[in-house]
């Protein structure tokens, strides 16, 4: 499924500049509205590694007004969190009424990740993902606007930019053994992906899948995706 997106599609600067003024405008003026009406939003990006996740967030929260977003970031358990259901440690990152919560790294990433290393067998992961979907619909019945976004990148690309932060001493560090630990299962992550994305793809909670073999096009296109999910949770 992730072949349509490796499209390579770009954006120029000057396309870029001539955009941004506009759309982060009307994201503030969006983000204001949704505040005022009440609405809790929820953005999840999920994705690849190198895919620019971070970077993603970074703008995001220079974008919009940080007074009300919150950015998570989940990574391996604390024991508290161990100890307590699976959802316990995103509930309480869950954002009120009028405010906007970020998930980097969310409910997909352990099942995702587990499945993938053989961690955890196909049945249980359906199993999850079962659990995921129902856990997502019961938030947006409960008014919730939960905006999905999955950054992709080809293999190709992926291996061209973590060479490209290697080389750099000032990005080395941005480049783990676990990174390039996904990159060769690459296959297998795409198709563990492939199938998260299947099971939890609904009409109360889709999945957007965004090319980030560019970096302007990636945000332009994020940023669009989100707003477009804002205006529609408005009408």
């Amino acid at each position: 499924m992730f072949e349509v997106f490796e499209s390579g599609s770009e954006i120029s600067k000057k396309e870029y500049k001539e955009r941004l003024p506009a759309l982060r405008a009307e994201l503030l003026e969006t983000q204001f509205a949704l505040q005022k009406a009440g609405i809790p939003l929820l953005i999840i990006v999920a994705g690849a590694e190198g895919a620019g996740k971070g970077a993603v967030v970074n703008q995001l929260n220079s974008w919009m007004d940080t007074r009300y977003i919150e950015t998570s970031v989940f990574t391996e358990e604390s024991d508290e969190e161990a100890a307590r259901p699976f959802f316990w440690r995103f509930w309480r990152k869950i954002p009120a009424a009028g405010q906007v919560g970020v998930f980097f790294g969310s409910w997909y990433t352990r099942p995702i990740t587990r499945h993938v290393f053989g961690d955890m067998p196909v049945d249980r992961f359906n199993a999850k993902m079962h659990r995921i979907r129902t856990h997502e619909q019961m938030l947006v019945d409960g008014g919730m606007l939960l905006v999905k976004c999955w950054l992709h990148v080809s293999e190709k690309e992926q291996r061209r930019r973590f060479k490209a932060l290697e080389k750099d001493k000032r990005t080395r560090w941005r480049v783990s053994d676990t990174d390039w630990r996904y990159h060769e299962q690459y296959d297998t992550f795409l198709k563990v992906s492939s199938s998260a994305i299947r099971h939890t793809d609904t009409a109360a909670a889709p999945w957007h899948v965004i090319d980030a073999s560019q970096d302007r096009y990636r945000d332009i296109a994020f940023m669009e995706t989100l707003l477009h999910q804002m205006k529609t949770a408005l009408h």
